[in-house]
């Protein structure tokens, strides 16, 4: 008897090779966002850090040195996380667009897997 050969098969090779390259690519752009959420997380932590010693040198004699050099911390951290917040935005726009890229790329893959089952 015969043995099925299916003729597509270089070009499901294929689609499996983009459907690879789509999930390395979303893979890290998700790297990029869950590095920016440590980033952020670390940020607040450092200021809030910072606010509570700045509340333990205001009692008794206050240290403008130190009231100064928090409010120069503390502004520069916020324009940093400004800064980071904004890339994420920008990054959530891309793992959206890289998942859409993702489902139609398994999609084709399954179109012609279905065709050879047949």
């Amino acid at each position: 008897m015969a043995k099925f050969r299916f003729k597509l098969e270089a070009v499901l090779r294929h689609r499996l090779l983009v459907e690879d390259q789509c999930q390395r690519e979303l893979a890290q752009f998700l790297r990029e966002r869950m590095i920016l959420h440590h980033q952020l997380r670390q940020m607040q932590e450092s200021i809030g850090q910072s606010k509570r010693d700045l509340g333990g040198g205001l009692l008794g004699k206050v240290d403008m040195d130190q009231v100064a050099l928090f409010a120069r911390f503390s502004g520069q951290a916020t324009q940093r996380a400004q800064q980071s917040v904004v890339k994420l935005a920008e990054l959530e726009k891309q793992v959206e667009a890289s998942r859409g890229r993702l489902l139609e790329a398994v999609r084709a893959r399954k179109a012609l897997e279905l065709l050879r089952d047949r």
